[in-house]
């Protein structure tokens, strides 16, 4: 990695690389839009770059002078070597890329020498910072004509707060707007090879949703009172301006507006924003991205019989049974939109397919040990992404047998992990992702049932949380109006360590324990 001012390319990789973390966790199907436009402009724009020349040196060498169609083929790379990167780096990893001035500190032998040679954040940063850090409530006026063509109200938030450092200055807004909910994120930092302020904003605005071009033929300025962005776009075939400013700041107030028009022309009001600082709300421990830990065996049993049909019949013996033939074929469980289709693989082994959705989010290997009182699975989840994990448990006959049928306990798990990261917009209101599995759920922690959002689960999954006390936190679980689970989730005094316990309805008494650890 380099700063600002040693390697342009890696700065704009790097803040590539922030746009897609901060999509993939708030809205992946828009990144999966970006990467199928990717891919479709590739070849579009031809590469500019001398036989026998580094495409980084050139592009550090050139970067003032480069134009369209060059600046689209190196971006449009950019883009594309991003969202191959495997692992994707967590949005908190990106924030702390060493692409910013001052981010990389010295070797240090020593505290005093460490204290003495620690880098620190530029002075235009420190004082933009201090004027706009903090959460902002936001009231809208939209002028007829501009951005609403009858003109209008509207509500939001302003969320500013600082990087790693205080390096980097990162702007996030939420809208509610005549038009629809609008979502904007947007990044500046202090560049000392210009000395000058650098950003990337990410509204959808361009070709992809982060545009490195909003800024490119842009300029901020912070005077110490306000804070002027001046930025340059196409709209069909002109050529247009947006003027931007942020003045009377105060520590509670200030007053934001937005002019546009066509470059070299009149500017027109299109809106006038109030922001009012909210009161500083302590942080929840639940807050941050956590990381499981090897789970325990699910306890109770599972069980295969004979189906009435003549088939088979599987239970969970807590939440899920449905029948099937070991015939190649798919057949309907009792989730929606899923199936199971099994073979045989041998006189004690078979191998199973689970989709979802008609996509394929399992595939396990079933074999018979130690003359049929050992039963072991192995498995593969195909996560979003085209991402893969492995997992693995033993189990021991309780009863039945000879062959698959009667019932098991299981001894032994192993599953790669899983990370979950918790987040608190406004308070009240929460959100969670995990992944690799791609779940997304958003909501008030009153109780109240919303959607789980993942190609991993079937149709018609709701949870609801509730807060029960300052580390403690219920949940309920429903497919349909059925109740799958109930859970729980408390964070230790030390804010280490939280645990998720899981039980089936009625099965109290066969509760999951699963562990993970904060990673942030």
């Amino acid at each position: 990695m380099h700063k600002p001012g040693e390697s342009h390319f890696a700065t704009e990789v790097g803040a590539n690389r922030i746009a897609a973390s901060y999509w993939r966790i708030h809205d992946p199907k828009l990144l999966d839009w970006v990467a199928q436009g990717a891919h479709s402009r590739e070849g579009a724009f031809p590469n500019h770059v001398p036989d026998g020349q580094s495409i980084v040196q050139y592009f550090d060498a050139n970067y003032e002078k480069l134009q369209a169609p060059a600046y689209l083929w190196y971006q449009n790379r950019m883009i594309l070597d991003v969202l191959a990167e495997t692992p994707p780096p967590s949005f908190r990893a990106t924030l702390e890329q060493p692409i910013f001035s001052g981010l990389v500190q010295p070797a240090a032998t020593t505290p005093s020498q460490a204290a003495a040679t620690s880098p620190r954040p530029a002075a235009e940063i420190q004082a933009l910072s201090k004027a706009l850090v903090g959460r902002w409530s936001t009231t809208y006026k939209f002028e007829p004509g501009g951005m609403v063509p009858e003109g209008g109200d509207g509500d939001g938030e302003e969320v500013w707060r600082t990087g790693p450092g205080g390096f980097t200055l990162m702007e996030e807004e939420h809208v509610r707007t005549p038009f629809g909910e609008v979502f904007l994120l947007a990044l500046q930092w202090w560049d000392k090879s210009t000395k000058s302020f650098r950003g990337m904003l990410c509204n959808n605005s361009g070709p992809a949703p982060c545009d490195l071009n909003s800024y490119y033929n842009s300029s901020l300025k912070w005077d110490g009172e306000q804070l002027t962005i001046d930025m340059q776009f196409p709209q069909n075939s002109k050529k247009m301006v947006w003027h931007e400013v942020w003045s009377g700041i105060t520590a509670t107030s200030f007053t934001q507006t937005g002019d546009m028009g066509e470059v070299g022309g009149p500017l027109k009001r299109a809106v006038t924003i109030h922001g009012t600082k909210v009161a500083e709300v302590v942080q929840s421990p639940f807050a941050g991205t956590w990381k499981t830990e090897n789970p325990v065996p699910t306890p109770g049993t599972i069980t295969y019989s004979k189906s009435s049909t003549g088939g088979e019949h599987f239970s969970n013996n807590r939440n899920s049974e449905y029948d099937f033939a070991i015939d190649g074929e798919e057949y309907p469980t009792d989730r929606p939109a899923s199936t199971v289709a099994w073979v045989s693989t041998g006189p004690s082994s078979w191998d199973c397919v689970e989709k979802i959705r008609d996509r394929v989010t399992r595939k396990i290997h079933l074999a018979l040990y130690a003359e049929g009182q050992t039963l072991t699975m192995t498995y593969t989840w195909f996560n979003p992404a085209n991402r893969t994990a492995n997992g693995s448990s033993v189990y021991a006959r309780v009863s039945g047998g000879p062959g698959l049928e009667g019932s098991w306990k299981m001894l032994k798990r192993i599953e790669e992990p899983d990370t979950m990261t918790i987040a608190f917009p406004v308070p009240g209101q929460m959100y969670v992702y995990i992944d690799p599995i791609d779940n997304t759920w958003a909501g008030p922690t009153d109780g109240t049932f919303m959607a789980v959002q993942s190609p991993m689960s079937p149709p018609g999954m709701t949870t609801a949380f509730r807060t029960a006390g300052p580390r403690k936190m219920t949940s309920e679980t429903r497919l349909g109006s059925k109740t799958l689970y109930f859970a729980t989730l408390e964070v230790s005094d030390d804010g280490n360590t939280m645990t998720r316990t899981t039980w089936a309805p009625a099965k109290e008494d066969q509760k999951t324990v699963l562990t993970l650890k904060k990673q942030n």
